[in-house]
Parts: structure tokens; sequence; C-alpha cells
């Protein structure tokens, strides 16, 4: 455009001096526009022809423009007024025509792209929406699945202990983790097999069997401590209770046996018949005391031969003698063969 205002103030100068100078003005414009206009073809997108229209329209232009100039400088600036409008002009219009053509044509791709951007830019904010939603559903998803991992074995675990507390029988937890949680598994398996095998053992001793072993966890093991007391106890218990039960019983069937009308020697028989039985003894004999001559006579046997067995004893004589003398009992525990 400046390059046609000085082409135009060219048809209308008269000195050479200011024809010279505006000449170098309008050379380097021109100069300048083929640069700018070669630009514009690089760059330019739309069809091919409209920049072959646009370079033929400068091109002839710049023609006429140059033969304004020269008919200037020759002193004819009628003749260069008279092209100017008859050619120049014209050209001038067809350049205008041809650079709003492409300039209508980058305005619209700039306009097209501008909304292209827009719709993108809506696409990616909705994309971005979308992903922002998944990722908040996945991490709730995520989030919630990780509590539950959590909850749910304390959750059982605080079932189990109070089953525990409750004092019911129960079965070892699988051990699904191997963290936190899993040592408390761990923990509460050991606590009901120590529990299981304590209820085993006292299910044990209550039929009266008392001959198991307890066993202890550790030195401070408290309950098994006083389970393995109270079995001592109670095995003791039962010891002299069975003892005292078969004195008695022993007791009542020795008198059963004497309380009939027997001869003496019948009674004797019979007396160390039943002792001879009820101790387990291979051999027995009994002596009665004859307070007259104060000495022992044999009465009855058990499984003795009668022609081994002295007939009599002294008071003092002999272990059966001794025996009578001091009124008690010996133990033998090594007996003369």
């Amino acid at each position: 455009i400046q390059a046609m205002r000085v082409q135009k103030l060219l048809a209308f100068v008269g000195d050479t001096k200011d024809i010279d100078k505006v000449a170098g003005q309008f050379a380097a414009l021109d100069s300048d526009a083929r640069v700018q206009i070669k630009l514009v073809g690089i760059g330019y997108l739309g069809p091919k022809a409209d920049f072959r229209q646009l370079t033929a329209a400068y091109t002839a232009w710049e023609s006429e423009a140059f033969q304004v100039i020269t008919l200037v400088r020759e002193g004819k600036p009628e003749e260069a007024q008279r092209l100017d409008r008859g050619k120049v002009q014209p050209q001038i219009e067809r350049l205008i025509t041809a650079t709003d053509t492409m300039v209508n044509f980058a305005s619209g791709m700039a306009a097209h792209y501008m909304a292209e951007a827009g719709a993108q830019r809506k696409r990616a904010l909705y994309a971005m929406a979308v992903l922002l939603c998944f990722v908040m559903v996945i991490g709730i998803i995520v989030s919630t699945l990780i509590i539950r991992s959590i909850t749910e074995p304390v959750q059982r675990l605080v079932d189990l202990s109070r089953e525990l507390a409750r004092g019911r029988d129960l079965e070892e937890l699988p051990v699904r983790f191997d963290d936190e949680v899993g040592q408390l598994e761990r923990s509460f398996n050991a606590i009901i097999t120590a529990n299981n095998q304590m209820v085993g053992q006292v299910r044990t001793i209550a039929t009266g069997s008392y001959a198991e072993e307890i066993r202890l966890r550790s030195e401070e093991d408290t309950p098994g401590i006083a389970l393995r007391r109270m079995t001592g106890a109670l095995a003791e218990r039962d010891g002299e209770s069975k003892a005292e039960n078969w004195l008695k019983t022993g007791q009542n069937q020795l008198s059963e046996s004497m309380r009939s009308n027997q001869e003496l020697q019948v009674l004797a028989m019979a007396v160390i018949g039943f002792l001879a039985k009820r101790l387990h003894s291979q051999v027995g004999c009994l002596y009665l005391l004859d307070e007259k001559a104060e000495r022992l006579r044999l009465h009855g046997s058990y499984a003795c031969n009668v022609e081994e067995a002295p007939a009599e004893f002294a008071l003092g004589e002999g272990l059966v003698g001794q025996a009578a003398a001091e009124g008690g009992t010996p133990l033998l525990s090594q007996g003369p063969a």
C-alpha cells in the first residue's frame, strides 16, 4: 500500500530531485513488498491459483508503475498521469481484489482453526472431567477395598474375641495377610490353640483321669500352673478317696464274713482267707493269743504247708511273736526265703 501511495505521488512530482527521492523510496518499498509476497506464498494454505493471481497482479502493477516513473523522469507528467489513470489504477484494483481473496481465505481459516481449537478445548475439558470422575470413582473403589481389607479382619477378630469371652470352642483362623492384621490372627490362633488344649485337659480331668501331663506354655503360664496344681490336688484326693473306700469296703466285707456264728477254727480260716485274697498275698497264717499260756497258737492258714508253719510262738519269739508283743503291724520290705 505504501508503494502504491509513493507511485501515485510520482505522477504529480515536478522537481527532478524530488523524483529521484520518491523513486528511491518506491524501489525500497517494492523490494520489501517482493520479500513479503514471497513469504506469503510460503505460508499461504489456500489454493495456489490465489497466490499466482496476486503475483501476476503485482507484477503487472509494478511494470506500469515503473513506466509512470520513467515518463515523469522524461518530463511527460501528463502522459504519466494518463497512464496512471488508465492502467495503473485498474491494476491496483486487481491487486487489491487478489489480496482480499487471500486475506478472506486466511481469515476464514483462522476462524475455522479458532472454532476447531475451541471445540478441541471443550473436548479436552470434557475428557479431563470424565477422566477426573473416573479417577475419583477408582479412588473411591480402591479406598473402599482398602478399608474393607482392614475393617473386615479386625471385625472378625473382635467377634472372635467375644466368642472366646463366652467360652465357646473355636477353630483356628486362616492367616490371609502378612502384615499387622496377620500378626493379630496368628496371636489369636495361638490363644485358640492354648484354649482348646486346656479345655481338652480339663475334660480329661473331669472324667477322673489325672495321668495326663499338663504342659506349660512358659514359666509364666499362670492358667497352666493353676491347672497342674489342681490336677495334682485332685489326683492326691482321688488316691486318698480310693484308699479310704478300699479300706471301708474291705472292713465291711470282713465284717460280713465274720458275722455268722462259726466255730473259732472255721472263723479263723475264713478271716485269713479273706485277708489273703484282699491283700493279694500268696500265703497267710493266723495266730491267736492264748492269754493263760501267753503263747500264740496257729488257728487258720491260707495256701500254707502246715508242716512247715510253726504251730505256736511265744511272745517276742520271731517276727510273729515280736509283732504280738509290741502290738504293732511291721511291714516287711525284704522277707526271708
